[in-house]
């Protein structure tokens, strides 16, 4: 399911520091449950509908477009991990370390 071509693609990650570090994050949920991670890092389900157009397409291109909704992990303040929740599986997508999947408005701005 990895995507590692596109804006979000795998292949965009130009440090081997930045692979090992998303790793070392993603080792840290391991152990705990879905609603752990829910709440501890701003994680969740997204409906697909509501990302952005460049990444709803690179759905289709992917032939993922059958996804109602992709599940975003927070790893840093914009740095996000996108992909499906499957009952307890994450089958990782996208990495988004500029927060560009789903763009988000600011409060008060």
């Amino acid at each position: 399911m990895l995507d590692f071509n596109g804006p979000w693609g795998w292949l965009k990650i130009q440090l081997k520091d930045t692979l090992v570090e998303i790793v070392e994050k993603l080792k840290n949920f391991e152990s705990m449950t879905w609603g752990e991670i829910d709440r501890s890092n701003k994680s969740h389900p997204i409906p697909s509908n509501k990302i952005s157009r460049e990444a709803q397409k690179r759905l289709i291109e992917n032939e993922l477009d059958d996804l109602e909704n992709l599940y975003s992990i927070r790893l840093s303040g914009r740095g996000r991990i996108w992909g499906k929740r499957e009952n307890e599986a994450f089958y990782i997508i996208w990495w988004d370390p500029n927060h560009t999947v789903y763009k988000v408005q600011k409060k008060h701005t």
